[in-house]
């Protein structure tokens, strides 16, 4: 282990025993060369402290912990300046920097794992002490019982899954949950009774709870192996990540008989994870090598399960989910789902009523704040944000904002409001890199709204009553208080107006609102809310917009509602705040949203000059055969370039339109580029007149080429006319002469070439093309249903 023998020597010279560096190493699964050292080791430091109080509490003196040896350990890692060195080239950039050690060091990787948030890395650290600490009593028990000659118990499955299930509390999306946990300062036996038994995330770590006290024991695995014949062992084939499940709230009418209230979603995978990794590296959705989402699991509450019925109400509560599932499947202009006009108009007008009235409103709950109420209301309606997130928004002041918070509101000096918003943008194993970075527009990861209808003076209003320091919670009670408090609000308004309304079609409004809106999509939508919808799932991966044009599409939508709004319940006195829209700016000049590799104009002008550089080059050489092939390889290059850029084409081992059936009267294609046998996900697409102008020359520059390759290079000929009987339409290759043989040869032509001879001009993936062209047509503001085409 070479740097872990330069801190070894290091401690050596320090005067500091080295023996427990070895021990540290196995305890923390650590490797060499080690990725991330200075957080795992200083997450390591901050667990011993921990340790040690349980080693006290439940007297386990006999454990191997040097705990004040490795503590000495890790400061002199972290603080020495001799080490600092070796511990900063340990850092690697990317979100998911241990890739590949997930398996094979899980707790090194859950060290590392620690979320930043001071009170949820507390909580986290707290219970990785106790799970290291059960993990090497449950250990010790198995040596003793080895000792014993008795069969040891099996806790093998049991430690992974509680350490994977710890682990997971650290992401986004369930680190709220770490909040959930009783006092891990109690005796085990209270912190057992205090987890949820209900609870998913708690469920393995109960269980580990109940081996280290005793109430329950694991299965016992045989001692003597050598009895099971080999021909009886069989190793189990794992596909790993099945089906990809995602969980999505379903807007039924609140109370309705056999309504689904929340439904999952199912992906099965089409590829293999290689297929989907080469994928991800060529630009393209990983996503895609999935099935469509079709398959809809209702999640039925158990108490309607326990409820007898007849066969008759089973056969109707059948149809109901039926049409429901149906419901969900589709995506319609008018859904029933999303707010009317009246519905709206009612909820505005009542939300306003509470603003004024106060307690004297008519649709005042009681037991309530009004101004607490109105900005719930404000938040829920205008930002698009569900109930349940309404713990986790903040206040926050501008010149504090980092690029971790969100969502919440921001004040600025003046004393203005407006919203921080994260755009909802899938999670990405590559990540550019430092060169493909100057090439592309680079993205925030935070976004910054104003209604430029005075919206945001309630939550101005409100948290003028109160004092708040950056960080504070908007809201500051629970859930169980705002839940029942905005269904009563919702009562009022349903009984008064006749509407169906729901927390959830309530916060969906603007949602809807955003992705029918003129220039505006489904990506738009969650990029501008920062709630993911199964549907924009990948075009969301191909598109970067402005955040100036984000932002003025927010402001218009508020506009076209509030306008609607007073046209359908028109009053007197009836005043319009109009602000004037002015676009944030944004730290580091990071001005887009979304895809990382979308490229600037500055880059796709160098590439243009520099494909055509090559081709005018090769066309005043000398006559010869490298003069052909040279010919041949700039005008396949730039061809394909073309393609790329005009249709959007995705390209994975082919960069041609070479399975496209093309009608060269009318430009269009039946394309089936991501198709199996069923030829399912065909589409028909358009060939801009420049490409397919472009493509006839390449037509007939093949033919020439063709039959002077037969007469120069035999071999190369013969090779090209044998596989291009392999594909249906134009077989484009690169001719080569290859170093050992020096015989021309024909290599078939794939994205992966492409960039390897243009890395030094042009960095990005080639599939870089399919994010330009989908992002230019929707901030342009062509139709959608052009740039879907693109895409499906």
């Amino acid at each position: 282990m070479i740097l872990w023998r330069e801190i070894d020597e290091h401690l050596r010279r320090k005067g500091i025993a080295t023996e427990p560096l070895q021990s540290m190493c196995r305890f923390i699964e650590a490797f060499d060369p080690p990725i991330e050292l200075y957080r795992s080791v200083n997450s390591l430091q901050a667990i011993l402290p921990h340790l040690v109080e349980l080693l006290s509490e439940y007297e386990y003196q006999n454990l191997d912990f040097n705990h004040k040896q490795w503590e000495d350990i890790c400061k002199e890692i972290i603080t020495s300046e001799q080490l600092r060195g070796y511990v900063e080239s340990t850092r690697k950039a990317g979100k998911m920097p241990l890739r590949g050690r997930y398996e094979t060091n899980q707790i090194y990787v859950a060290l590392w794992s620690r979320p930043d948030e001071e009170t949820c890395q507390e909580m986290y650290l707290k219970l990785l002490a106790h799970y290291l600490f059960i993990r090497a009593v449950l250990l010790q028990r198995i040596e003793e019982q080895l000792e014993d000659n008795l069969q040891p118990e099996n806790y093998g499955s049991c430690l992974d899954d509680a350490l994977l299930a710890i682990r997971n509390l650290s992401n986004d999306d369930r680190r709220v949950k770490l909040l959930d946990l009783p006092d891990l300062d109690r005796p085990f036996a209270e912190i057992l009774d205090g987890l949820d038994a209900n609870d998913s995330d708690f469920r393995h770590i109960r269980v580990l709870y109940k081996y280290f006290i005793g109430i329950r024991r694991p299965p016992r695995r045989a001692v003597d192996a050598e009895e099971i014949s080999q021909s009886e062992v069989r190793k189990k084939e794992r596909l790993k990540q099945p089906a990809d499940i995602i969980d999505s709230a379903y807007n039924g009418e609140q109370g309705q008989e056999g309504s689904i209230t929340d439904v999952q979603l199912v992906q099965l995978p089409l590829h293999n994870d290689k297929d989907a990794f080469d994928m991800e590296y060529l630009g393209c959705d990983p996503h895609e090598a999935r099935s469509g989402v079709e398959i809809v699991i209702p999640k039925i509450q158990k108490a309607l399960r326990k409820q007898p019925r007849s066969p008759r109400q089973k056969s109707q509560d059948k149809r109901k989910r039926k049409a429901g599932l149906a419901l969900a499947n589709q995506r319609l202009v008018s859904r029933w789902e999303a707010l009317s006009l009246h519905e709206a108009s009612s909820y505005l007008t009542a939300l306003s009523d509470i603003i004024t009235a106060k307690e004297s409103s008519v649709y005042f709950p009681g037991r309530a704040v009004p101004q607490e109420l109105a900005a719930l209301g404000t938040v829920l309606f205008w930002f698009g944000q569900r109930v349940s997130n309404v713990e986790r928004i903040q206040v926050m002041k501008y010149d504090e904002i980092k690029d971790t918070d969100g969502p919440g509101v921001v004040r600025k000096r003046d004393g203005t409001f407006f919203w921080l918003t994260r755009p909802a943008t899938p999670t990405r194993k590559k990540l550019p890199s430092e060169r493909q970075c100057k090439q592309a527009f680079p993205t925030t990861p935070t976004l910054f709204l104003q209604s430029g209808i005075g919206v945001e003076r309630v939550i101005y209003k409100y948290c003028q009553e109160r004092k708040f320091e950056h960080g504070d919670l908007l809201f500051r009670k629970k859930l169980d208080y705002y839940r029942p408090l905005f269904d009563a609000f919702l009562t009022k308004i349903n009984q008064r107006h006749a509407t169906r309304l729901t927390a959830n079609r309530v916060s969906d409004h603007m949602f809807s609102a955003i992705e029918h809106h003129p220039g505006a999509d489904v990506t738009v939508a969650m990029f501008l809310v920062g709630r993911e919808e199964f549907l924009g799932r990948n075009p969301s991966f191909y598109t970067s917009l402005p955040t100036s044009r984000l932002e003025q599409i927010y402001c218009d939508v508020c506009h076209s509602v509030r306008d609607r709004h007073f046209k359908e319940r028109p009053r007197q006195n009836q005043t319009r705040v109009e602000e004037l829209f002015e676009a944030h700016e944004i730290k580091d000049h990071r001005t887009h949203v979304g895809s990382p590799f979308r490229p600037t104009p500055q880059t796709i002008t160098q590439l243009v000059t520099y494909l055509k550089e090559i081709h005018a080059s090769a066309q005043w050489a000398d006559k010869s055969v490298l003069k052909l092939m040279r010919l041949h390889n700039s005008m396949t290059r730039y061809t394909a370039f073309i393609v790329a850029f005009a249709t959007g084409f995705r390209a994975v081992r082919d960069p041609f339109l070479s399975a496209a059936e093309i009608d060269w009267k009318s430009g269009f294609a039946v394309l089936s580029d991501k198709d199996n046998e069923d030829c399912y996900n065909a589409r028909l697409i358009w060939i801009p007149p420049v490409c397919l102008r472009q493509l006839k020359f390449f037509e007939e520059h093949q033919h020439n080429a063709l039959a002077r390759f037969n007469l120069l290079i035999p071999t190369l000929q013969n090779r090209g006319e044998r596989l291009s009987n392999l594909v249906t339409g134009r077989y484009m290759f690169l001719s080569k002469r290859d170093l050992d043989t020096h015989e021309c040869v024909a290599l078939t032509y794939s994205p992966k070439i492409l960039e390897t001879n243009l890395q030094k001009k042009y960095a990005l993936p080639f599939n870089a093309s399919r994010h330009y062209l989908r992002s230019i047509l929707l901030e342009r503001g062509c139709p959608v249903e052009v740039s879907i085409g693109i895409e499906i």
